[in-house]
């Protein structure tokens, strides 16, 4: 009896707590508001144009003068200057004809077939390993070609790398000697050492192959499969060798190979087969390997060139047309020539019938050769840097620490998919040049200022340059010489810090100068003119100079006003506050279609001369205009008045609706002080600001139409509005000078940057022009990370986080290969702060990434733009979820869609399955203990030990 009662005492307690339960998961299943706000996307601001008439009896009429006396200077010779230069013109090779190659086939002639072994796979799984955070390349202080690196102050673990890959997912794995193998994403440097599963720290080659497996070679000895979750490393044991790999491919039947100091290995998958002298290789020093277009297989070796069809070898030695028998790296090119990387500087081709031989000019071992998308070729060095062959023009360019290299030793090369090139050095990390869109001048290449005011392209084609302290500069780039002009050359009057403002080519030809206190000078070609306010003009600080289509020149002054010169040259007309401006700080001037006169000012806003030049019309912030610091005007093929000001950003004005439109950093400028602003032949603007250069394309204006009369949520993956070039991208200067900018005959554009002169070359754009892939980089809880890794095929695992939250019961069927997230996963009730970490990866302009996400089951909507890499969501219902991500590039392309799908369950749930589980042990419990009736020689009564399932009467 007691026995009964303890039973039904127990049974009415679990009653009572399931009616708890039900209560709590009640009040957790409430749905609950997340504060995740959508960010506003952006939307240019308009305003109406009216401007302010200024009352004719407030001002007095411009007065007009002959022009006074004038300064001429003597017939000049300017001082000539070599432009520095890297490049140099190849010669002629030399010709070799291939005579026939030695033959050899394994198992003939006295040659054995190689031996073949099994391959051991013993999986090791990956340890956690070390992540640091990516920071800025660094950049040289004398940089003209544009190279940055990453080392260990950018967070690579180690100085020394060896070899590159960049892998199908975009990120860029860098081989060390000491320091293991480091993944970067473009945010982070992920490293895995033989603490974490890898072979060894010493790195000699990396290869992927088709499955998505990274081979790696080292040193010591032997190599490791890495498939993301598991390491499989083999030595001689494992059925491979301890000779150190120097090279691995894989061929087109998806066997890979590895060229190694003790002969030749193919891996089928199953066993190593393995070539050395004895089966018919030229030398057992094999150090590089391709396989050609026609499945031919080519292995360079420390004794010469051999070709293998799968079955026989043929050898080319220098008796057979090689000059130099050590082939230290092997390439195809674009139309199936081989390119060969050899000592002494040696590099060669073959073409099947003649070898031709370009001796380089120095004594170094060319280490690698890689074919870039414009069809140059590249050779790494071990000492010399890197050089570029452009094979159109003949060309040989030189790149070195002197152009800004971190090292002359480099080791491997690979092109990322825009274009930029990057380098492996022993001793200098790893190297990106991205010279293709930006190039640099400063007095090292033979300029006489490092400080350029003003740009021009004459009819000619030669470029002006007006600096602070260095004078005039002519470069004359057929001949790559600069010339300098100076004071003593007649230029300024009395002008004492020989500084330039301003140029303007006239339209007889003239070059006109407007310096920093000695007026402006006309330079025609022999000698220098000079007005002054002696001449009638208006200051002697010339910031702007203008021709209208009448021939007048109107010039823009500090503090002074303005001045226009008549079309004959004799009279000056000037105007001030007094006249009608409304401010004397003159920065800026044109004429538009109309033939209306505008002028900006620096404190005064806009300005409209009408054409009579009777009438002025102020735009400033009191009439509701966007700023009083105007910088820089110019007028667009359809008519559009683009405004540059500095602080608040670009504004268009439409004079056919009378509107004005402002673009700012919120929708997409890289800084709102403007200081420079031009047009390119394609009517795309280019703005120098502070902050970087920027680019407005007339097809973004139009695509951000169309996105303006779509829906609302349109706009939030309307494509970029304004292509930006900060210092990541190359462009070193970074902030720029007022109107120091301009495109040459060749479409190139010259900016005049704090401290160089910076040269955009378009068609060396690495645009990023195909879309970017995201991924799930980690989850957290409760703000710290979670060693997923260590927690697999584990349950009911309970830790205390650092912040003394108890977190545990997980739920996860396997990790993703490369990240370590966790798949299907189900976490406890009370883990319910989650932060998602992503990253598109992005080896080119990483900064520039932009994000959307929503988790599904709480947000309605995507979310803004954002540059944010992890998102956090707090205090999460029960539920089944799905986290949505995706990445735009800098150059507006968006990724895929990343789906993560989770499980949450609640309080409830979780306490059923185990209170199921207690009272199922708990009722196993009561049959074991509790006794069973028993009535002797009742008919149906049993004995104990019979079955239990009876019938009580």
């Amino acid at each position: 009896m007691i026995s009964q009662n303890r039973c039904h005492h127990h049974l009415s307690r679990c009653v009572r707590l399931l009616c708890i339960y039900f209560c709590l998961g009640s009040m957790f299943c409430c749905n609950q508001n997340h504060p995740n706000e959508n960010l506003p996307h952006f939307s240019p601001e308009f305003i109406p144009a009216k401007g302010r008439l200024v009352p004719q009896d407030s001002i007095i009429p411009p007065q007009t003068a002959a022009v006074g006396p004038l300064f001429i200077g003597p017939n000049c010779t300017p001082l000539e200057v070599p432009a520095h230069t890297n490049v140099q013109a190849l010669g002629r090779p030399e010709n070799r004809p291939a005579n026939l190659p030695i033959k050899v086939v394994p198992g003939q002639n006295g040659f054995t077939l190689p031996s073949v072994s099994p391959a051991i796979d013993q999986p090791v799984p990956m340890g956690i390993p070390e992540t640091s955070l990516a920071k800025d390349a660094h950049i040289s202080d004398q940089n003209p070609d544009n190279f940055s690196s990453f080392s260990v102050l950018q967070g690579l673990k180690h100085i020394q790398t060896t070899c590159l890959l960049l892998d199908q997912l975009g990120c860029l794995w860098i081989g060390t000697d000491g320091g293991g193998l480091s993944r970067y994403d473009g945010k982070q440097f992920i490293t895995y050492t033989d603490q974490t599963g890898l072979g060894g720290n010493s790195i000699s080659s990396i290869f992927q192959d088709k499955t998505g497996n990274i081979w790696i070679g080292f040193w010591s000895g032997g190599i490791s499969k890495f498939d993301g979750n598991y390491f499989t490393n083999y030595h001689l044991a494992e059925g491979f060798t301890d000779a150190p790999v120097i090279k691995i491919i894989q061929d087109n039947a998806e066997n890979v190979w590895f060229c190694s100091s003790g002969g030749l290995f193919k891996y089928d998958g199953k066993n190593f087969v393995h070539y050395t002298e004895k089966q018919g290789l030229l030398n057992n020093d094999v150090l590089c390997a391709l396989e050609d277009r026609k499945g031919n297989l080519w292995f360079g070796s420390a004794a010469g060139l051999s070709k293998f069809d799968g079955q026989t070898f043929q050898h080319y030695t220098n008796k057979n047309g090689l000059k130099a028998n050590y082939i230290y790296a092997i390439r195809e090119d674009k139309n199936g020539l081989l390119w060969l990387g050899s000592t002494g500087g040696l590099a060669s081709t073959f073409d099947g019938t003649t070898f031709a031989h370009y001796q380089l000019n120095a004594d170094f071992i060319i280490t690698n050769i890689i074919q870039d998308k414009h069809e140059n070729i590249w050779f790494a060095s071990d000492g010399a840097g890197l050089l570029r062959l452009n094979t159109r023009l003949n060309t040989l360019t030189r790149f070195s620490e002197k152009q800004g290299l971190s090292n002359n030793f480099i080791s491997d090369l690979l092109e990322d998919p825009t274009g930029a090139i990057w380098c492996s050095s022993l001793g200098g990390g790893v190297i990106k040049y991205a010279g293709n869109s930006f190039s640099h001048f400063t007095v090292e290449e033979g300029l006489s200022s490092d400080i350029v005011f003003d740009v021009l392209n004459d009819r000619n084609g030669k470029m002006w340059l007006g600096t602070r302290g260095g004078g005039l500069v002519q470069l004359d780039r057929s001949k790559n010489t600069f010339h300098h002009y100076s004071t003593k050359d007649g230029l300024g009057h009395m002008l004492d810090n020989n500084s330039v403002f301003s140029l303007l080519e006239d339209q007889e030809g003239n070059i006109w100068c407007g310096t920093w206190g000695g007026g402006v000078s006309k330079f025609n070609g022999k000698n220098f003119v000079t007005y002054t306010q002696e001449s009638g003009l208006c200051g002697n600080d010339i910031r702007c100079i203008y021709q209208d289509r009448s021939g007048a020149i109107w010039f823009g002054s500090w503090n002074n006003g303005i001045s226009r010169l008549d079309p004959t040259g004799q009279f000056f007309t000037n105007y001030t506050t007094k006249e009608g401006l409304s401010h004397n700080d003159v920065k800026s001037i044109i004429e538009d279609r109309w033939g209306n006169i505008w002028v900006g000012t620096r404190g005064g806003g806009l300005n409209q001369l009408d054409q009579q030049r009777k009438k002025i019309t102020h735009f400033t912030t009191q009439e509701g205009f966007f700023s009083d610091d105007v910088s820089g005007i110019v007028e667009d093929k359809s008519g559009q008045i683009w405004i540059s000001s500095v602080g608040n950003g670009l504004i268009r004005l439409d004079q056919t609706q009378r509107q004005f439109t402002r673009f700012g950093v919120a929708e997409g400028l890289i800084n709102n002080n403007i200081l420079s602003l031009t047009l390119d032949e394609q009517d795309n603007l280019w703005l120098g600001t502070r902050g970087g250069l920027s680019k407005l394309s007339q097809t973004a204006l139009r695509q951000l139409e169309k996105a303006q009369l779509a829906q609302p949520e349109a706009l939030k993956q309307s494509p970029v509005l304004f292509k930006n070039y900060a210092y990541e991208d190359g462009f070193l200067g970074v902030s720029c000078y007022l109107g120091a900018i301009g495109q040459d005959a060749g479409g190139d554009i010259w900016v005049g940057a704090s401290d160089r002169l910076t040269v955009y070359h378009p068609d060396g754009d690495n645009l990023e022009a195909q879309a970017p892939k995201v991924e799930l980089s980690n989850i957290s809880l409760f703000n710290e990370l979670i060693p997923w890794a260590l927690l697999a095929g584990k349950k009911d695992t309970f830790f205390n986080l650092s912040n003394g939250v108890k977190v545990g019961k997980f739920r996860f069927a396997s990790l993703q290969p490369w990240k370590g997230v966790p798949e299907q996963l189900s976490l406890a009730h009370r883990n319910n702060f989650l932060n998602f970490h992503f990253i598109g990866i992005a080896t080119q302009s990483p900064l520039k990434m932009r994000y959307q996400y929503k988790l599904e089951g709480i947000d309605a909507n995507w979310s803004g733009l954002s540059a944010l890499t992890e998102v956090p969501y707090g205090n999460l219902p029960p539920g089944n979820y799905t986290f949505k991500v995706r990445a735009m590039n800098g150059d507006g392309y968006w990724s895929k869609t990343l789906m993560y799908p989770f499980h949450h369950p609640s309080a409830l749930v979780e306490n059923l399955v185990g209170l199921f589980a207690l009272c199922g042990n708990f009722c196993s419990s009561c049959l074991c203990f509790y006794p069973i009736p028993y009535r002797p020689g009742h008919p149906k009564s049993k004995s104990p030990g019979s079955h239990p399932h009876q019938n009580f009467q």
